[in-house]
Formats: structure tokens, sequence, C-alpha cells
């Protein structure tokens, strides 16, 4: 399975709160795949909470208890839904992996020359 920026987006905006964004995730997208991303935010240290594993060692639930600092700061730079989505037509659509640490880089980047901070680096 690949890794879906979105789908870790919309799981980290309903671990928030945002219940449109919980409503979409379980529209959207299978079990399967929100208890993969789960365990893949977990190992990112994006969140905590628990993940079990099948006998295959596959996650096949899960149960989040919070964001950790670092969640918050990448929900922050991907939160503005008009900078995701250049986001999405900018990086993510250019079908090459990108990295997470590319991705918060390019939005942080972009957020602060939204905001006026750039520091022209």
């Amino acid at each position: 399975m690949k890794r879906d920026f979105n789908l870790i987006r919309l799981i980290l905006l309903a671990l928030e709160g945002d219940e449109d964004a919980e409503k979409k995730t379980k529209e959207n997208y299978d079990q399967e795949a929100i208890a993969f991303h789960a365990y893949l935010m977990k190992q990112a240290d994006l969140v905590e909470g628990v993940i079990r594993l099948d006998g295959q060692g596959n996650p096949k639930d899960y149960r989040l208890s919070r964001m950790t600092w670092e969640g918050y700061d990448f929900l922050d730079a991907m939160r503005d839904a008009g900078l995701w989505s250049k986001a999405q037509k900018t990086i993510l659509s250019k079908g090459a992996s990108v990295t997470f640490d590319i991705l918060k880089a390019w939005l942080v980047h972009e957020a602060k020359q939204k905001l006026g901070i750039e520091t022209g680096e």
C-alpha cells in the first residue's frame, strides 16, 4: 500500500476534532488503509496510540489517543486548504516520491511566504 498524504491530513484533522474530516476519512477509505496510515503516523511520531497487528505483522486495528508536538507542527503546515491544494498540484502530483520531510519543508516555506516572513534562505 502506498502512503497517502491526503489520508494522513484527514486523520490528523479528525484527531484534532474536525468532524467533517472524520466523516470524509470513513467515507473515502477502508479500515485497512486507515489502520496502515495510523501505523505509519505512529512510526513517524506524529501520533500516540495503540496499533494492533494481524498474524502477518500488518496493521489491522488502531486507537489513536493524541497528536504529538511533531504531529501538530505537520498539521499546522498542511492545515490551510488553499496551501494543501497547491501542494497537491505542485509536488504531490508530479509522480515522483516525496518524503515526509520534503513535503513538510515545502509547506513551511510556502506558509512563510504567505505570511510575508520568508527569510530568503
